[in-house]
Formats: C-alpha cells, structure tokens, sequence
C-alpha cells in the first residue's frame, strides 16, 4: 500500500520494519488503532518491554529497561471542569503514553477516554489541523495541544473528521477479571480525561522517570537507520510502498 501520508508516520514503519518489529502479531493492531490493552500480570515485564519497541520502532534508544518501577497516578474527579476533560492530541507526531489501571475503574471514576485509529494521518485529520494553525492561530497559541472543539474554524474545514472523532471516542475500561490492566496509546490521537462523577477516583500508576508518562519523545522525523530500504518498491506515481 503506497504511503501518501507525512514522513513522520511512515518513517516509523520504516523503523520498525527494518528491526523486524512488524512480526509482533500486536503491530498491525497498533499502528491500525494506536492503542493496546493488556493484561499486565499476564505480559510481565518482559512483555512490556516488547510492546514498548514495537510501539516507537526503537530497540534502545529511548526505551526504558526492565525491572519497571511505577508511581501512583490517582486522579479524584472533581465539579469544576479540568481541560484534560475536554478531546485533544498532544501534537501532531506520535508520542507513546503508559498507563496501569486498577480493576476498580469504571465510568463513574472518569476514564480515559481514545478515538481509536484517529493517530493516523488521514486527509480529514491533516485538514482539521492545517485549519487550527492557520493564523491568527489563536486557540492555537492559548493550547498548544490542539482540541477536537477548540477551533471555529477547524470544525468548519473538518467537520467531518471532528463528528467521526465524536461517534468513534470509546472509554478504556480495565479488562474484566484482571486486576492491573495496561494501557499504551499513541496520544498523537484524539483522547481525554471523561468527566466521571464528581468525589470518585481513578486509581492508576504510570511508569517511573524521566519519560513524558511512557517513553521519551524523539525527532518524528528521524530517518531509520541507514536510510531508507535499498528496494523499497515504487507505485507508478513514485510513492515509496509501504
């Protein structure tokens, strides 16, 4: 299938197809939804490890290694609005977030809430962006991390993409009988904090150290090593086949 999209997603299939990542019977499932769910006491530390590869095509570079030490991350929903209540990316380029879940999260403790597939460079999506940044940018400029409703003139351009985003958003609930659930979600795509009720809370952990919440952010434009494949194919229009 030819990659008509931006560099910076296809130049992670390409470092993950060079590694042989793309093996992983969860690749397709990742780069398809940008979004694993786990259970954690079955996959271990090792098996986390793998998923943390497969999810940013890197073997060491940025990639924390086991044993993984974890910190509490309890979030009490509170009466007053909070802006990670409201659907949003945190950039444009993937970034891969980690969070643990305990088994007594359900809608009620406000639950992360993903658009599933929504990470991917679609021409809805590029549209809904290029329209947020077009001066005088000025939702831009207040929050840097775009939201789904944030821009007038964004959901006029991309109407389409942002009623999508509205039907497809799901919560991500703990899988049932299993008392620690892992969640990575590439948080380039739309998601948010759903609003639970108020005095509830959500018992989570994420990961320890320096690392953005999941594995520290690289250049989405890095090439992968040694360049690109020496045969990578040509579609007739010279888009290289991914």
């Amino acid at each position: 299938r030819r990659a008509h999209g931006p560099v910076q997603e296809h130049g992670a299939a390409l470092r993950a197809r060079q590694r042989g990542l793309d093996a992983d019977p969860d690749f397709e499932v990742w780069r398809r939804d940008g979004l694993l769910i786990k259970d954690y006491d079955t996959l271990g530390d090792e098996g986390l490890l793998r998923l943390l590869r497969l999810a940013s095509g890197e073997i060491e570079e940025s990639i924390p290694l086991p044993p993984y030490r974890w910190k509490p991350r309890n979030v009490t929903v509170a009466a007053e609005r909070d802006p990670q209540n409201a659907m949003h990316i945190d950039t444009f380029a993937a970034i891969v977030k980690v969070w643990m879940f305990d088994a007594s999260v359900t809608r009620d403790e406000g639950p992360l809430e993903y658009v599933v597939g929504s990470h991917r460079e679609t021409e809805a999506r590029l549209r809904w962006m290029h329209a947020y940044s077009l001066p005088p940018f000025k939702e831009a400029l207040v929050e840097p991390s775009f939201r789904l409703q944030g821009s007038d003139d964004a959901a006029v351009a991309a109407a389409d993409f942002v009623q999508e985003c509205l039907e497809k958003r799901r919560p991500v609930l703990p899988l049932p009988g299993v008392a620690r659930t892992l969640v990575i979600a590439d948080t380039s795509g739309l998601h948010r904090r759903a609003q639970g009720v108020v005095g509830r809370t959500r018992r989570s952990w994420r990961l320890a150290g320096d690392n953005d919440g999941g594995l520290r952010r690289l250049d989405p434009y890095r090439w992968p090593p040694g360049g690109l494949p020496a045969e990578p194919g040509r579609g007739e229009e010279g888009h290289t086949e991914l």
